[in-house]
Order: C-alpha cells, then structure tokens, then sequence
C-alpha cells in the first residue's frame, strides 16, 4: 500500500538523519548530567606583573569568601597562570639577539605568589596552569625584527602585557610569526609542555592538575606531554584550534569536546563556554541566564573572566568587582542549592559519579539528552524538515511524565534524590 511506503520511506529519512549524527548523539548520552546548577569564575592571565596585583587579589579574595553555598562553601576563582614574561632590560641589554625571561617563580613575585596562598588556603583560588608564557619565544622575536611595535613591547621597562601582542602570537603552541601559521617542531613542542609543567610545580610545590591553553589553541603532541606529566585535565571551548589561519583567526580540528571526555593521550576535557566581562559590559543578568540554560541541560557553568576587569582604572575596577558580588548575590537568591566548586573538583566529581552531584536517573537524562540534541549543528533544522521534530516532541512529553513520575513517587526506584538547602550569604 502507498502509505505503508511513505512510512518506510519517512522512517528511512529519519534513521538516516540519526545515523549522520550519531558520534553527536552518542556523546550527549554520555557525558554527566548535574543534579545541581554548579558555578566557577574561571579566571585567566595571572602571573608576574606589578606589586599592585598583590592588593587586587587580596580584595578579590575577600570578596568570595564573603559569600557561601548551601554546604557553606566559598566561590571559587581559578587563576590561570602565566609563568614567564619578558625580563625587557635583560632583552635590551643583548640588543634583542636572545629571549630572556622574568618567571613568577623569582623572589621579586613573592608578594603576588603570597596573595594566590592566601585565596588557596581560604578555599577560594585554585591556580591552574595556563602557559609556560602566552606566546611563543621564537614567533614574538622573529615579528620583532620587522615590526617596531613588537621590538618595543618585548623590550619594555614596564613589566609587559602578552595581551598587548597582536591576537595571533598570543597563541602558544603554533609559530603564527607568518600567517597562515606553521607547525612547530614535536620536540619543541614536547619539551616546553613538559618544563612548564615543571616550572608550576616549582612554583608552587604541587603539579598542575588542570591546564587552560592560551587562546584555546593546543596540540595532540602538547597534550600527551601534559598527560604524561600528570596533567588530568583540559579546560576547552568545547572544540581543539591548532593553528591560525590567514586572517589571524583560530583553525578548529576534530569533533566537539564534551565534559570529561577522555582523549587518546589519557587527559579528559571540561568545558567552559561562558563568559564573564564586566569590562565589556557583561553584567550579573548574563550570569543568571547562562546558570539557567545550563541547568536544563545538566550542565556546569564556567565563567571565563580575566584579569583585565580587575586591574587598571579604579572606576572600571570598582564597577566590575561590583558586578561579580551581584552576581554571585543574584545566582544565590535564584538557585538556593547552588554549588562552588573548584574545577579540579568537579572534573573528579564527574569522573567518579559522585551522588551528590552526578545525577544517573534514566527519565531525566533521556528529557535532557533531547534538549541537548538541539545544540547540535544542522540537527534541528533536519528535523524540522523531515517532521522528526514531532517523534522528538511525543518522547520529550513523556521522558517529562517519566521524570515527574519519578520525582514524586519513584516507581522506577534507586532515585537517590538529595535534599537541596536554602542557600546563604555571608556578605
């Protein structure tokens, strides 16, 4: 008959649609769903710089540790931290022919290496490694040579800023002297991953557990020296970029990064794909709206900010520790079980499948897996077209009668529901 055809042709289409998608589909089955909304201010650019960045994080910390989730716990800001600039007079003193470096490990850091203590006993800072420096040596001198403004900056009495560089030498791990950029050699790759790895470690007196690559740019070469240095964990956009193509712009490589992924050199991936500028006029409201898209989809919110919004000009200093206090006041006030964490923490978390923040109900992840599917490219719009979209719509009706049924009278058992308390804050 005709329309037993027209079926085997419709769900032809549809099967065919699912499989083009499957790596997609598979992978959001997989990845954790949170039982809980769950907040980092994902912090990045610190290192060696001026005496005044001592005081800044002194205030910062005193201002995380003013506010507290429902298990008493403070916020926490990671700090992503560089640990090599520029030494500018040694540099001068060569004529620009060698690269010498200024390293947070010297004892004229050992205020700033004193106030990131201070946060990380006071449970609020977690350094994370982002880079050896936010650049590479070699790419930076060979522009020197021809560009005055360069030379100047990498032979500057003032303690430089790598964000300073055009946007394409403040990526690490590729030689972006030229556009588009050239690979460098896996050796070097390999050795520098590997020593500033150690160089943290000296720093600190512990190794890095989690690493943010400057500009999101890295390689497989520079993530296995990671892994084999003891590095767990990548924090991603969601993607890998490996180069910078003619235009200066990121080059993206393989298939999406979800959280805790494993990779083949044995690190596993977080995901941070918010943002947090008050400098650039991001405000609490954006914070607000992001916890709560990535609360329907069992997400963790990582908010990446950097040090700029913190240093500078009193006025816009002010302004934007104004705006991370209310919005940490408002996500404490529209999510009373709001949960701080550091990064390192939640990865672990996820790996284990801790209960009080993993959540494993078949009914809940089903409905979220259908509204994580909507996030993936082209999907939507074939299901639109095909008339999938109404199959989808019938299941994500009854994942939410499965879900409420559970929720409220458990008949599919082992729901292991946590109680939730009312948040406080200290301010």
């Amino acid at each position: 008959m005709a329309w037993l055809s027209a079926v085997g042709g419709l769900v032809t289409v549809w099967g065919l649609v699912l499989w083009l998608h499957r790596r997609d589909l598979l992978a959001l089955w997989r990845e954790p769903l949170l039982r809980v909304p769950t907040l980092i201010v994902e912090s990045d650019d610190w290192g060696p710089g001026p005496e005044s960045d001592t005081a800044t994080l002194d205030i910062l910390r005193e201002l995380l540790q003013g506010f507290r989730d429902a298990r008493g716990r403070h916020p926490v800001m990671t700090l992503g931290v560089i640990l090599g600039i520029p030494d500018g007079a040694k540099i001068r003193a060569a004529a620009g022919r060698a690269y010498e470096r200024l390293s947070l490990a010297d004892a004229a850091f050992a205020g700033l290496r004193g106030a990131m203590e201070r946060g990380v006993a006071a449970q609020v800072f977690a350094p994370q490694l982002h880079g050896g420096e936010h650049f590479w040596p070699a790419s930076v001198r060979a522009v020197a040579e021809r560009d005055p403004a360069v030379a100047a900056w990498l032979q500057a009495e003032d303690l430089p800023n790598a964000q300073d560089l055009p946007s394409p030498l403040q990526s690490r791990w590729t030689d972006a002297a030229t556009l588009p950029s050239r690979p460098l050699r896996r050796d070097a790759l390999r050795d520098a991953a590997r020593e500033e790895v150690a160089e943290f470690r000296r720093t600190f007196g512990r190794s890095p557990a989690v690493v943010v690559p400057p500009t999101f740019l890295w390689t497989g070469e520079v993530e296995r020296a990671w892994a084999s240095s003891g590095v767990r964990w990548v924090v991603t956009p969601g993607r890998r970029n490996v180069a910078r193509d003619a235009q200066g712009g990121l080059v993206p490589e393989g298939p999406a990064l979800r959280n805790a992924e494993q990779a083949e050199s044995g690190v596993r991936y977080l995901v941070r794909h918010r943002y947090f500028e008050p400098a650039l006029g991001h405000k609490a409201e954006k914070v607000i709206g992001d916890l709560a898209r990535d609360r329907r989809l069992g997400r963790p919110t990582l908010l990446e900010t950097h040090r700029a919004n913190f240093v500078g000009d009193p006025a816009r200093v002010e302004a934007a520790r104004a705006e991370l206090a209310r919005a940490l006041t408002r996500a404490l006030e529209v999510h009373p079980d709001l949960r701080f964490l550091s990064t390192e923490e939640l990865g672990e978390s996820l790996l284990s499948g801790a209960p009080d923040l993993v959540d494993p109900r078949f009914c809940r992840r089903a409905r979220v897996w259908l509204d994580r599917a909507a996030e993936v490219p082209r999907l939507p719009k074939l299901t639109l077209a095909t008339g999938l979209v109404a199959v989808w719509a019938v299941l994500h009706g009854l994942t939410g009668l499965c879900q409420a049924r559970r929720l409220f009278h458990g008949p599919c058992g082992g729901d292991g529901q946590v109680t939730n308390h009312s948040a406080s804050n200290a301010t």
